[in-house]
């Protein structure tokens, strides 16, 4: 029975994590032009957001970010699929990283970024496993607190 980091389950990481990848593989897969405009300014977003240390603008960015993804994906249910799990990391993560965790959150989000953007399906899964591990790594140390 997985019990509950700090509000978020590990049931809820692993839904996530699975979701993330196939949207990740296919947003890269079928990334249009509007999709790809979409990256690009949630990706600049983010990087302001860093540099300013606007916490409120970064999850805004990475809101940004998550209709990109699904637009690129072109697959609704996994969209609404993640869409909620998506939120729950957001109030989770500016609850227990903001304060610290902009730069390196925003790195690999840049890294997924980059790889939908060079249609690299594979690179763009590995992306996202990465982000989602770096999420189950926060969730960890919140529990510690």
């Amino acid at each position: 029975h997985a019990q509950p980091v700090s509000g978020m389950k590990r049931r809820d990481r692993d839904a996530r994590r699975g979701v993330e990848v196939v949207l990740a593989r296919s947003a890269a897969r079928f990334v249009t032009r509007e999709a790809a405009d979409l990256f690009h300014d949630a990706a600049l977003a983010m990087q302001k957001a860093v540099i300013s240390g606007n916490v409120l603008a970064f999850i805004q960015a990475d809101k940004a970010l998550d209709e990109a993804l699904a637009l690129a994906a072109d697959n609704p249910f996994a969209a609404r699929l993640a869409a909620p799990l998506q939120t729950h990391s957001r109030r989770f993560w500016f609850r227990y990283k903001a304060d610290t965790g902009l730069a390196e959150s925003a790195e690999h989000h840049v890294a997924l970024i980059r790889s939908i953007l060079d249609g690299d399906e594979e690179g763009a899964a590995k992306d996202a496993k990465k982000l989602m591990a770096l999420l189950r790594g926060h969730a960890e140390v919140a529990a510690t607190r």
